[in-house]
């Protein structure tokens, strides 16, 4: 099982530094990918490409429909892949860190609900 996170600019690596402040490293079980301005969407789908294994493959991406989502959607055909779009580092960390404790993969409602809950509004009035 491998978990990778790919969006737009630098978030997922940003998101990558982020969990591993709060949790330590994690590089050995989750992987990182940047959409650059300069990547076009054959050079994404390389990258995701390079990552990809043979077996179970976690995607977390920013935005459904986005080229990130797109790139993981159509590869698909080759690889067993399963994708959570709009992740948050809330979700990130009850998710990898429950894969990290069980050394399997959650149920991916674990990702959403933990992803969801971590949004709030606080109304100062």
């Amino acid at each position: 099982m491998k978990l990778i996170m790919i969006a737009h600019g630098k978030l997922a690596s940003s998101m990558m530094e982020s969990v591993s402040m709060i949790l330590g490293p994690i590089e050995n079980h989750v992987c990182a990918i940047d959409f650059e301005t300069s990547d076009s969407f054959e050079h994404l789908s390389k990258k995701l490409e390079e990552q990809l294994e043979d077996e179970m493959n976690l995607v977390f991406c920013d935005l459904k429909g986005g080229t990130p989502f797109n790139t993981a959607f159509l590869l698909r055909k080759n690889y067993p892949i399963k994708i959570v779009c709009g992740m948050n580092l809330g979700m990130l960390l009850e998710y990898i860190l429950l894969t990290l404790q069980t050394d399997t993969l959650p149920a991916l409602s674990v990702a959403r609900d933990a992803g969801t809950k971590s949004i709030e509004i606080f109304d100062l009035e």
